[in-house]
């Protein structure tokens, strides 16, 4: 039978990190629904013998998809897939404007918005829980027109480092990104970038030298991850 996709495609799809369990069966259930597309479902089945109209036979066509690509969805901990732990968890979703918030974060950092980054940003978040605005991760990192949230170094009786309140969301983003990426923090943006999994990111020992130390890993284990909305009002300076 001859190839459907290329073997650069095919590796290109081994490399995706943010491959989910039932995005196959999403493309499926489209082609399914349009009129103008049924000769390719015609197609499938003689190529393949798998029927996409029988649903009972989701299981076959993700076989057949793992024989023609390579790729399998149940893998765990293989080539850097992830264990989709987050499944165990109960998660409060937070607002729209903060999911944007972690996004950007990941976009900036050369990572994807994967269930299991979003998962342990939610998780960092929650473990953080300070209302410095615009810095869901409490960095300390100093912008033009920022204030201190609070005073963690002095100076000649005066505070001259601390938690930063960014004036703007944008500020903020630039600010955590440019903290994580600032040589400090490999472990943690590596994980992000690869998809590693909340679990295995919270083990990174340089969340010490962040501060948050093993309170990603308690929040995790507890089961139910329920992050503070992100402040985007000043509530308080030093």
């Amino acid at each position: 039978m001859k190839k459907l996709i290329s073997e650069s495609e095919i590796s290109k799809i081994k490399k995706m990190n943010s491959i989910e369990e039932g995005w196959f069966s999403d493309i499926i259930d489209t082609i399914k629904n349009s009129d103008a597309i049924k000769a390719i479902t015609k197609k499938f089945k003689e190529l393949t013998g798998v029927d996409v109209d029988k649903k009972e036979e989701s299981g076959e066509i993700e076989k057949k998809f793992k024989e023609l690509t390579g790729v399998d969805f149940d893998e765990k901990e293989e080539s850097g897939e992830v264990t989709k732990d987050y499944k165990s968890y109960k998660i409060g979703d937070p607002s729209n404007e903060d999911i944007k918030f972690y996004e950007k974060v990941l976009d900036k950092i050369g990572a994807s918005p994967t269930k299991e980054n979003m998962t342990f940003l939610f998780a960092w978040r929650q473990a953080e829980g300070a209302k410095s605005t615009h810095n869901p991760f409490n960095t300390t990192y100093s912008k033009p027109n920022s204030t201190l949230w609070n005073c963690l170094k002095k100076k000649d009786g005066k505070c001259v480092g601390g938690v930063r309140n960014y004036k703007t969301e944008t500020d903020g983003i630039d600010a955590t990104v440019k903290t994580l990426t600032n040589g400090r923090y490999d472990c943690i943006v590596s994980g992000l970038k690869n998809n590693k999994g909340a679990k295995e990111i919270a083990k990174c020992s340089s969340l010490n030298t962040w501060g948050t130390r093993d309170g990603i890993s308690r929040v995790l284990n507890g089961g139910k991850i329920k992050p503070p909305e992100i402040s985007r009002s000043l509530v308080k300076k030093v």
